[in-house]
Order: C-alpha cells, then structure tokens, then sequence
C-alpha cells in the first residue's frame, strides 16, 4: 500500500470515527438542535474545503440536522479563523484547519486567534504527506531526494 492509499484510508477512518462517535453524541444529548456552521478559512475547491463538504453532507444525514461549509478565505487562514474565534463556543460553529492554524503565529506579527486559548480540538479528519525541495536539487521524487541524501552524507 503507497503512502497516499495509507494517507486517504487514515482520513477515511478517522471521517468515520467522527461521524459514529457524533451519532451516539447526539443520541443522548439532543445536539444538534439547529443548523451547524463549519467555517473554511481556504477558497472552495481546495482539498480542506473538499473534505469538509464530503463530511458536512455525512454529518447532516447521520445527525438529522444541517451541517454546512461557510468559507471565509484570505491572510494565510487567518480570516476565517479569527471569525471562528470570536463566536460563542457553543457547539454550533465549527473550523476546519490545517497546518497553518499552527504555524501561523510565528509567520505574522499579529493575528486575530490564539491557537491555544480560543479553541478546543475535535477531531483529526485526514493527513496528506508532503515533501518540497528546492527546484536547484537533482531530485524529482522522494526515492531520488532519499537517494540524494544518502550520496551526500552531512550536506
């Protein structure tokens, strides 16, 4: 199994951990009682807004309420994401982030959210894998840039 099989099968089961454990949830506990928001901070059409359409629609059969996708684009993330922070923590608006929900504290003097303060996690739903290498290495893929590495021990 390559890595991107084993990549998009983890995303699979944690997507069905979520929607399993979220049924119970709501079982016992009557939520969703209202349409639920998940905010986007990427344009439509990228991989995270995918993944969140994919999940919403999931989420909205197996909970017998609206789940949406509400992108809100721009500074790396962080427009969306300091939306998502400065709403009520209540259940009923979500934020799908990346990596650079993270990162992004240390790229910009000031941003509107604190990572670890305005947020509680949730879920992991997928991982992707990447390499990038500078366009001047000889290398075109991960075996060569291994290979590459090998060749030239402590450079």
């Amino acid at each position: 199994m390559n890595a991107v099989m084993r990549t998009t099968a983890r995303g699979a089961i944690w997507a069905t951990a979520l929607l399993v454990a979220s049924s119970c949830f709501a079982q016992t506990s009557g939520y969703p009682n209202r349409p639920v928001k998940v905010i986007v901070p990427f344009p439509p059409g990228g991989a995270t807004d995918v993944i969140v359409r994919l999940l919403t629609q999931k989420l909205s059969v197996s909970l017998g309420q609206q789940f949406y996708a509400e992108n809100h684009a721009g500074a790396g993330g962080n427009i969306g994401m300091g939306m998502a922070a400065s709403v009520p923590a209540d259940g009923y608006t979500m934020l799908a982030v990346t990596n650079s929900f993270i990162l992004n504290p240390s790229l910009y003097a000031r941003i509107p959210y604190d990572p670890i303060r305005d947020f509680s996690p949730l879920t992991l739903t997928a991982t992707s894998p990447y390499v990038a290498v500078h366009p001047s290495l000889p290398a075109r893929s991960v075996g060569q840039l291994i290979a590459l590495v090998r060749a030239n021990p402590g450079k």
